[in-house]
Formats: structure tokens, sequence, C-alpha cells
């Protein structure tokens, strides 16, 4: 096929897309319950299919046109789908599950598909909700693809305490058949994408240095993304500690730029995320979180101080002395964007934890 014989869609299903994005251990879970709970919004749907474009995109393994030609053909499926429930999951202990709908996503069971799926949409004007996983710093795909009608909301945390999540995330990548990330083949083994152009390094490091290196990549893509867009792009970031503390105004924010409204449910998914919170980590006790690593509080005794204390410990034991500047530098920078107090030890590791090592 000849290079100017482009893929396209022109036409569409899907009048409105939220995509839910952020690092893993960030906090999505909690955005997608309230996102949810709004007039309109679908039930999550965790397709990766969406992040797997993006990152085929950029491997440069894919042409720009097949990359927006496939999300477009996807998130119509998707919105088409779950008009009539085709493909919508049930299970009820699982993050995607449409029990917090059952009975709108039991009605539409017995809904015909095809051309009476338009006609309804016209008239619901239903709002796809996509999760994505560490996207939006390749995601230019994305709003390729959705132009005005996508928005993408990113829910952001202070890098100490994306930890938990990565310790569990990082060692399983390339090596647990059920983590169905895509790899880098670097001389016959399997590496993170996102181990392009460090692909030495990576091997040479232990876990703690792996986890900071990482998610300096990754957040160093996020921030040239957000530079080179424009002050009025469909974007919204979302710092998990203000968000867990004050959701309200950023509920705002969100309802104003999806055109939608919180519903008698938005306060009951907060009370089911421990939201408002005091201690940073005082997370619903989820089966799914506790498969990354994360642990409900016992007895009241973890404070964010005591969390802090023992993250900083690890990072103190594994890290070498470049990885712990990097992570100084990515953690600084996180405080002053969003305003946000180091948490103690303070300010880092450089003559304090570290002193003497």
């Amino acid at each position: 096929m000849r290079k100017d014989n482009k893929t396209s869609r022109r036409v569409y299903i899907a009048p409105q897309i939220v995509f839910a994005d952020g690092l893993s251990g960030s906090g999505k879970t909690a955005l997608s319950a309230v996102l949810q709970s709004m007039e309109r919004v679908e039930v999550q749907r965790i397709d990766p299919i969406y992040e797997e474009i993006c990152v085929m995109r950029f491997l440069d393994r894919i042409e720009e046109d097949a990359a927006v030609t496939l999300i477009r053909i996807h998130s119509d499926l998707a919105c088409h789908d779950m008009m009539i429930s085709r493909g919508a999951n049930f299970r009820p202990k699982d993050l995607s599950s449409v029990v917090a709908k059952r009975e709108e996503y039991e009605r539409r069971l017995a809904l015909p598909d095809g051309s009476s799926v338009l006609t309804r949409v016209r008239t619901e004007r239903p709002i796809l909700h996509l999760m994505t996983h560490q996207t939006i710093g390749i995601s230019h795909p994305l709003f390729q693809a959705v132009g005005e009608k996508g928005v993408l909301i990113e829910m952001v945390r202070h890098p100490l305490f994306l930890l938990t999540a990565w310790l569990d995330y990082i060692s399983r990548y390339g090596t647990d058949p059920l983590e169905l990330d895509i790899c880098l083949d670097y001389k016959g083994q399997d590496l993170p994408w996102f181990a392009l152009g460090w692909e030495e390094i990576f091997l040479e490091s232990n876990r703690m240095d792996r986890i900071i290196r990482s998610v300096d990549f990754l957040t160093t893509r996020r921030n040239l993304f957000l530079e080179s867009q424009p002050q009025n792009a469909r974007l919204l970031c979302i710092p998990f500690e203000k968000f867990v503390e004050e959701p309200w105004s950023f509920i705002d924010k969100m309802e104003a730029l999806l055109g939608t409204k919180r519903t008698d449910q938005t306060e009951k998914v907060l009370q089911e995320q421990k939201i408002p919170r005091k201690v940073l980590t005082d997370i619903p006790d989820f089966e799914a979180f506790r498969r990354y690593g994360w642990r409900p509080l016992k007895g009241g005794k973890t404070t964010n101080e005591s969390e802090a204390q023992r993250l900083w410990g690890l990072v103190k034991k594994e890290a070498s002395m470049e990885a712990v500047r990097i992570f100084e530098q990515i953690c600084s920078h996180y405080e002053r964007e969003y305003g946000i107090s180091p948490p103690p030890p303070s300010p880092y590791l450089r003559g304090g934890l570290r002193e003497g090592i």
C-alpha cells in the first residue's frame, strides 16, 4: 500500500467522550467513580486498545492516520455496544462493573442494535467514559481522533505516594502473563515501552531506580505534551491530595467541562471512596486495590506522616544517589506546580535519611 493512501473515518456515533487518565497509583479509580455518578456519563470502560494505539504510535509502529482511524472506530463501537449492554461487565467486584447503574444496563439488554441505537444516542447524548493508564504524554492521537467532543481528565499525585502501586507494577512488567502491557524487545528481553531510550540503564538498575526513572520519563513526556497544548484545551488536571480533601470544586470543573451535572449518587460515591479524607492512604477495602499492593488502614494508626516515613525509608534502602537526585527533582516540581507541602520527613533525603550513606 502506498504511503499516500491514508485511512480515515469521518462519520461518528459517540457524541462525547471523556478519558480518565493518570499514572498507576494516582487515584484514577476514585476519579472514574465520581465521573460515572454524573448525568449521561456511562460506566467506565477499561479497554486497553486506546492506550495501546497511543503507545504504538509513540514507538512509530503505526502511522498517525491509522492510529486516529482505529481510535474513532473503537470508541464508536464502544458507544454502540454500551447502548445495548453488549459486553457490559456485571461482575460486582470489578472496578468497571455496571452494578452502580444495574437497572439501566439491564434495561438496555432487551433493546435492538443497529440503526435504532443512533436514534437513542441523538436523544440521550451519552458520554462515553474510557479509562486509560499513563497515556497523557503520548495522547496526541486521542485528541486528533476525538476533537472537540473529547475531554481528558488526569489525576496526578505526589510521586512519593505512587510508590506503593509501582513497587508491584514494575516487578510484573514483562514477567507476569496477566500484565498485558506493550513491551520493548531489547536484546531478547521484554522491557516497558517507557524504557525507550534508556534500555541499558533500565537493565542495570534495581527495582527502586527503575520506578523512579520510569516515573521521571512519563512525567517529562506529560509535561512536554501539556506545554504544547493551547490554553483552552479540553484538559483538566486534578491533584489527588486536594481532591480527596475537598472534592467539590473539582466536581464543579468537571460539570462545566462535560456539560453535565452531579446526581444523588455522587455523594454516595464519595462516601464509598472515603472522600473527604484526612489520611491520603485511607482507601476503601477493594479487592482490586489489594492486588496492587494497597491495604486499608488498621486501627487508625497510620497517618500521612507515618506513611511518608515508610516510603522514604524504602527509597533510602534501595535507590542509588543518582536516582535520589532525580526523585527529589520530580517531587519538588510536583509540589511547586500544585502547591502541595512536602510530606515529612522534609524536605527530602539529601542531608536527611540518606545522610552518611
